[in-house]
């Protein structure tokens, strides 16, 4: 019996030892799965950490975007309607030279009311914010960007800048209603006040960048055209490339310097006021569509099918447009000035 009792305790004791055993393998398993199970919340809360800062960095641009658009759409909003009251004042301008002479043709009579106008305060202030926008930002932007300049600088060279478009602006407004002679000594005036900005520029640019410069000068019709362009574009996805840009604007260059030496070349922007009549102005339109022409066959080098595609609708209402600005600036001065 005893005997029995002793075998009893002993396997009772090798069973409890087994399961012992096996509870004790059964719980380092159970250990080893819970701390892969809390590495893995510790990744999990970690990700969940990062995606945070970058919802909150995210949330912080959205905020800044809003800000600027907000920014833009007020100085939107207030150019328009400083153009909305210049506009009125032209208006009232061409309605009283209308009423008061009644002899004079209408094109001459407003163009010495716009001359007047260009020298009030809020005439000036309004061509020169369409100076910053629509010249110096688009033309310039890239170019002032890369000069590198301190903050005092870069304002410095800016005003500058504004100052030597100015220049040409009223001077050009004071031709509306000058004679001949008087328009020769405007012209000479505007060239001698651009060359001494010129070279206060180029005190403050090295040689390679005051020759950069120059070149941005003499393709300014090309970089705004193209700026216009790629508005368009970018409505679509579709934006060109810096690379496709720069070699879209030499081409453009190229084929209008080609025009200036194959044909008799009209340029608009040196005529004199009297030479706006009708030969000329079919002159130029002939001349351009040469000049189109040449453009676009260089393009499809440059750009893709659906791109050239629609650079040629572009180049097409862009002559419309030349056109129509011609045609007006021709009734107003074409037949007055002797």
């Amino acid at each position: 019996m005893r005997k029995f009792v002793t075998i009893l305790f002993a396997a009772t004791t090798i069973i409890l030892a087994v399961a012992y055993v096996l509870e004790l393998n059964n719980s380092k398993k159970l250990q080893g799965q819970l701390d892969e199970k809390i590495l893995e919340i510790k990744d999990t809360v970690q990700e969940l950490a990062a995606s945070k800062t970058k919802a909150v960095k995210l949330k912080k641009t959205v905020i800044d975007h809003k800000e600027e658009i907000a920014d833009l759409k007020s100085s939107k909003e207030e150019l328009a309607t400083q153009v909305e009251q210049q506009t009125d004042k032209l208006e009232d301008v061409a309605a009283a030279a209308n009423e008061e002479e009644k002899e004079e043709s209408a094109g001459k009579k407003f163009a010495a009311g716009l001359a007047e106008m260009m020298d009030t305060p809020e005439m000036q202030e309004t061509i020169r914010m369409q100076i910053e926008n629509a010249l110096i930002n688009p033309v310039f932007g890239d170019f002032i960007k890369n000069l590198g300049m301190d903050e005092m600088d870069t304002e410095t060279f800016r005003n500058l800048l504004s100052h030597r478009f100015m220049i040409g602006a009223s001077s050009g407004m004071k031709m509306m209603n000058s004679d001949k002679e008087q328009r020769a000594e405007l012209k000479e005036q505007i060239k001698l006040e651009e060359g001494s900005v010129d070279e206060m520029i180029k005190e403050m640019l090295s040689e390679e960048k005051y020759k950069e410069y120059d070149e941005y000068k003499n393709t300014m019709g090309e970089r705004m055209a193209l700026n216009q362009f790629n508005q368009q574009l970018g409505m679509s996805g579709s934006n060109l490339t810096p690379e496709q840009n720069n070699q879209l604007i030499s081409a453009m260059h190229e084929a209008r310097l080609e025009a200036q030496k194959e044909t008799d070349y009209f340029n608009p922007e040196n005529a004199d006021i009297g030479d706006f009549n009708d030969e000329n102005m079919q002159k130029h339109q002939q001349q351009q569509q040469v000049i189109n022409n040449k453009t676009l066959e260089r393009s499809k080098k440059i750009l893709d099918d659906k791109q050239v595609e629609k650079f040629e609708l572009f180049l097409i209402n862009l002559q419309r447009q030349q056109e129509m600005q011609l045609k007006m600036a021709q009734k107003m001065f074409g037949k007055d000035k002797k």
